[in-house]
């Protein structure tokens, strides 16, 4: 009997051990720390009755913020945070997981170890982030019977592709070469449809209980040949009815022009939709504007060809003529700009009010007789193409300028002028601040309302009217080059140029940055400095004293009063100076000094400070050209082991304070630093600079440092 027992133990020690070998056996994956196995063994308890062991799967990773802490694993949990900042003072996170930003403007994230996806598309319409299992393509939107949002995603299935929802999914058994990130969803009365551009044509996917493809050639290839396709790509607009689609003629001779309507393509006739057309622009009437290429070098043909002949509103028709003679010259601009909208199908009703109307209006409406681009006239008819937009927009470059009517006076001339021509917008000149800024090594693009121009030299810079470009990269990110897009919170994605899907950097006003980071204020507009009761700082400005808190500027009214002297402070032993050493106490009592890195040695004729911020990190002041930041060990440290991980050195661009009087933690949260008698510094810990102050301090006046 006994021998039957030891050999059943011995058994079981064997396929126990077998078992183990598979967990470490199993693959390693990093998340920006150490490794870690995808299998922990938890317990192990063992009788001669019976044998148990129970083995705990990670949980998948199911929010963006248990994402960022996964990736960054020495920074703390980060928490979204009460407000979003300034986009100067987003965090800066690159993530390595496939990220696609869907047209709702939400972040699909695929990483292993997150939840399946038909589970993430079953609670999709009520989140803004979504981590699942698998790299998403597109994100198809509908509206249900009861109103409800469904989400459908497409996927890549081995060498074809599939639309997976909560619970089915149905085969693209298609292959062709589709611009996923250039598709659009469209409800076709009723009949839903995914519209997808392809290297050499356009399909409409119809979506009902089976997938039905009607493709449309736009371009003849061959495939013996790997020349590459004459024109530029594939170009799609939605018209009034249905889409156009054509081969862009930028540089060479296009292709074809179909347009998708009532279920079918067809091909426009050559003779009125010819090869050489480098865009198209649906107007309110039913017609189409043609740009087209001219006879000599970047010289373009404007053209309006009918389309459709809908009915038109006269009534919006005479109210906006009504304002061509308006007093707000805004109002004029835009009235103009609507009619000229309209194309040659609001001309007849114009006729009809015109004799009725003031000479200035009579000037603006003889002027939308002619054939212009947007109301403008394109001098000497130059034109050409600057940039291609993500949204189907073009940005045109006429190097002779534009002349814009302004009714009985002198047209106005902008020269040079870029004119933005975008889906459902009136067409634009941008600003002269930008077209300063433009030449032949620069780009352009937009996203939404945004402009952001890239440099050679510095990246993608983002326009801020009337004339400011903020760089949106630090020196270490250069190679994010490309906008990507900004999604429904308000974050920016950037990718290197020549990535498709990873990494990402993201622009996030809404978290906490992970790189170590300062902002600094310096106020130096009072007479003496000091701090009232509460902590808050203060200064005196002549007889009055003035409260800086959280929203800004206060006066303090009597009784109140600013406090300037320090009671004495306790005295920590000779052996802890914060010069060299530092003096640690344990939870349990013990005391343990620790000697200071040589980068974190301070001057010995400098009063050390050191402050605890809110998230846990300590700031030594030591010198006066420098600030250690110190992130402590969790728990009790091992004997020998330093408590402290020194995580950054600030030493650029430093105030040039030469004595400190003190440094405190204010209410808000701030860093607090009174020096040299009437001089204030406030230090946000983060680097991020809350809303609800940003609009009290003057650019000039904060300085944003970056730990080295």
């Amino acid at each position: 009997m006994a021998d039957r027992r030891r050999r059943f133990l011995w058994a079981w020690s064997g396929a126990l051990a077998a078992a183990l070998a598979m967990i470490l056996a199993a693959p390693w994956v990093r998340r920006g720390g150490p490794l870690l196995p995808l299998v922990t063994v938890t317990t192990t308890r063992w009788s001669t009755a019976t044998t148990t062991f129970s083995v705990e799967v990670t949980p998948p990773v199911r929010t963006y913020a248990q994402l960022l802490h996964a990736d960054l694993p020495d920074y703390p949990e980060p928490r979204p945070l009460d407000q979003p900042v300034d986009l100067a003072d987003a965090a800066h996170v690159i993530l390595n997981e496939p990220l696609y930003l869907c047209p709702r403007g939400d972040l699909w994230i695929a990483r292993s170890d997150a939840e399946a996806l038909p589970d993430v598309l079953a609670r999709a319409a009520e989140q803004t982030e979504h981590l699942c299992d698998r790299p998403v393509q597109y994100v198809l939107w509908t509206v249900q019977r009861k109103g409800n949002l469904q989400a459908r995603a497409v996927c890549r299935q081995g060498r074809e592709y599939e639309l997976v929802g909560a619970r089915d999914r149905m085969a693209i058994p298609w292959r062709r070469s589709y611009h996923w990130a250039r598709a659009m969803s469209w409800d076709d009365d009723g009949t839903t449809r995914l519209i997808v551009p392809s290297d050499d044509g356009v399909s409409a996917i119809t979506i009902g209980t089976e997938l039905s493809e009607s493709y449309c050639r736009l371009r003849e290839t061959s495939e013996s040949t790997t020349a590459p396709a004459a024109g530029g790509p594939v170009q799609v607009l939605f018209d009034l009815r249905g889409i156009l689609a054509w081969i862009a003629a930028d540089n060479a001779a296009g292709g074809r022009v179909a347009r998708f309507v009532d279920g079918a393509w067809t091909t426009l006739d050559a003779a009125t939709w010819p090869p050489d057309i480098i865009h198209l622009v649906p107007l309110l009437d039913g017609s189409v504007l043609q740009i087209r290429r001219g006879n000599e070098p970047q010289t373009v043909q404007l053209l309006i060809v009918p389309l459709d002949m809908p009915r038109i509103d006269q009534e919006q028709v005479a109210a906006l003529a009504q304002q061509l003679d308006d007093e707000d010259p805004g109002k004029r601009v835009v009235a103009f700009a609507r009619l000229a909208g309209y194309g040659p199908g609001a001309l007849p009703i114009l006729l009809k009010l015109r004799p009725e109307a003031t000479p200035e209006a009579q000037a603006r409406i003889d002027q939308l007789l002619a054939t212009t681009l947007g109301g403008m006239v394109v001098n000497d008819n130059q034109l050409t193409v600057a940039a291609r937009l993500p949204d189907g927009g073009v940005v045109f470059l006429a190097p002779r300028g534009v002349s814009i009517p302004q009714g009985q006076r002198p047209p106005q001339i902008v020269l040079p002028a870029y004119l933005a021509l975008r889906p459902g917008r009136l067409v634009q000149t941008l600003p002269a601040a930008i077209a300063h800024e433009m030449d032949a090594t620069r780009s352009i693009t937009a996203v939404r309302d945004e402009w952001v121009i890239t440099r050679p030299e510095g990246g993608p810079a983002r326009f801020l009217p009337p004339t400011q470009f903020v760089p949106l990269l630090r020196e270490s990110e250069r190679k994010f080059s490309t906008l990507v897009g900004i999604d429904g919170r308000g974050r920016w994605l950037l990718r290197p140029a020549d990535a498709a899907d990873s990494p990402t950097l993201i622009l996030d006003p809404t978290v906490p940055d992970p790189t170590p980071r300062l902002a600094i204020w310096t106020i130096d507009t009072g007479s003496d400095v000091g701090w009232e009761q509460a902590g808050w700082p203060v200064i005196a400005r002549g007889k009055d004293f003035w409260m800086l808190t959280d929203h800004g500027w206060e006066l303090m009214q009597p009784p109140d009063a600013m406090q300037t002297q320090l009671p004495s402070a306790p005295t920590t032993g000779p052996e802890a100076n914060g010069t060299a050493t530092l003096a640690v106490v344990g939870s349990d009592g013990r005391r343990q000094v620790w000697t200071l890195p040589p980068q974190c040695a301070g001057s010995v004729d400098f009063p050390p400070w050191l402050i605890r911020s809110r998230d846990g990190h300590l700031f030594l002041f030591n010198s006066p050209d420098k600030i250690s930041r110190l992130r402590p060990i969790t728990g009790q440290p091992p004997p020998g082991q330093a408590p402290f991980v020194v995580e950054a050195i600030f030493s650029k661009d430093l105030p040039a304070w030469r004595s400190i009087r003190r440094v405190w933690l204010d209410p808000a949260g701030r860093i607090a630093v009174a020096y040299d008698q009437s001089h204030l510094a406030l230090l946000f810990p983060t680097g991020q600079i809350p809303g609800e102050i940003a609009d009290q301090i003057l650019p000039q006046n904060v300085r944003r440092i970056g730990g080295q």
